[in-house]
């Protein structure tokens, strides 16, 4: 038990021996524990400097941020304009190509209906012709027939 209190006391005056150097040490950074300045007068002039040179770094990285945000819209703008005049040319390519190919489906459309009726027309041709070689051959035998019998 008397080497426990021993232990106790020990550690109490460490204990107390810390509480004192962290005391010391805010009293001399003028922060209370929770690192809260304690009192504003003490700020020094050069503090007051590092803190408007780390408003000024601020409102340079704020404006650079704000440059290349502008920067990054312009290029988005300019890439998306880009786009669409592509887009408008490919599309005005497309439109010349099938006006073209519809042309040329209409002339061979037109050139079957010509063919198919010069062949309709042919056909009509050599079917008369063929009619009336036959009605000649007909009229030539049945003369001769005639001829025939009344010859004998």
């Amino acid at each position: 038990s008397s080497l426990k209190n021993k232990k106790n006391q020990s550690f109490k005056r460490r204990t107390r021996t810390k509480e004192r150097s962290q005391n010391t040490k805010e009293r001399a950074a003028g922060t209370d524990r929770n690192g809260n300045i304690r009192n504003y007068r003490t700020w020094s002039p050069l503090n007051n400097q590092k803190l408007m040179a780390e408003y000024e770094k601020y409102q340079e990285l704020q404006a650079k941020s704000q440059r290349m945000q502008e920067e990054y819209e312009r290029q988005l703008t300019a890439k998306s304009d880009s786009h669409k005049q592509a887009l408008r040319e490919q599309t005005e390519q497309y439109e010349t190509k099938l006006h073209e190919k519809t042309g040329q489906l209409e002339a061979a459309h037109d050139e079957m209906r010509q063919t198919m009726r010069i062949h309709e027309e042919t056909k009509k041709q050599i079917e008369e012709d063929a009619d009336r070689e036959i009605l000649d051959i007909k009229n030539m035998y049945e003369r001769r027939l005639r001829e025939e019998k009344e010859g004998t």
